[in-house]
């Protein structure tokens, strides 16, 4: 059986960082689809507090964009180094795994370069002129783009798993208890707890709960 080569303690520590930002990713991005990628989530929480699952919509959006576009930074900036993919590829010794990784990394800046224009714009800083309306609109952001990008992610990260210890990490299938889904059940079934108060004009759960709260 061949043996892998060894990876030094530096580039191990770089590789697990980096490894658990693209695992917290994923996860965000299954929360954002459980809660509002359906037609029976989103009536679920439009029926509950749609103005504050509208403003957690928008921040776990943008929080999405943000951490994808980190990790496609330049290996150094003024401030110093980037835990990004180019800083790993960086210090890959292998030149066929460098090249590839690389390969990747620029396949994902190309699909998220108008994430880029709406983190420059928009996330990271306020534009004037596109305030003002004086300048082109920030270019909507494809769900097709984004998964696209995330989909490339995975492959840059498990090519460099598998060179140096032949595993597979299956970041699109990351599975919690208490996640969106668990969330909606209670939810919708507070909604029906409700509607058959009302239908039986029984307030009483309802008032205990608010003396409670």
């Amino acid at each position: 059986m061949k043996s892998k080569p060894p990876i030094s303690a530096e580039l191990r520590e770089k590789l697990d960082a980096i490894d658990q930002e693209v695992v917290l990713l994923h996860f965000k991005w299954t929360y954002l689809k459980q809660l509002f990628g359906s037609e029976k989530s989103v009536a679920i929480v439009n029926a509950t507090a749609p103005s504050i699952f509208s403003v957690i919509e928008e921040a776990m959006f943008n929080d999405i964009l943000l951490t994808l576009m980190r990790l496609v930074d330049p290996p150094k900036s003024k401030n110093g180094a980037n835990l990004s993919l180019r800083n790993i590829a960086a210090d890959l010794s292998d030149p066929e795994l460098k090249q590839q990784v690389q390969l990747l990394e620029v396949q994902i800046r190309d699909k998220a370069k108008d994430i880029k224009v709406w983190r420059d714009k928009k996330l990271a800083h306020n534009d004037l002129l596109k305030h003002l309306k004086k300048s082109a609109p920030v270019p909507a952001i494809q769900i097709s783009e984004l998964t696209a990008a995330l989909e490339l992610v995975r492959k840059a990260m498990n090519l460099i798993h598998g060179y140096f210890s032949d595993t597979t990490v299956l970041y699109d299938q990351c599975i919690t208890e208490k996640d969106g889904n668990a969330l909606l059940f209670l939810l919708e079934y507070g909604l029906d707890c409700w509607t058959e108060d009302k239908d039986k004009k029984d307030f009483g759960r309802a008032r205990k709960l608010r003396k409670r709260t």
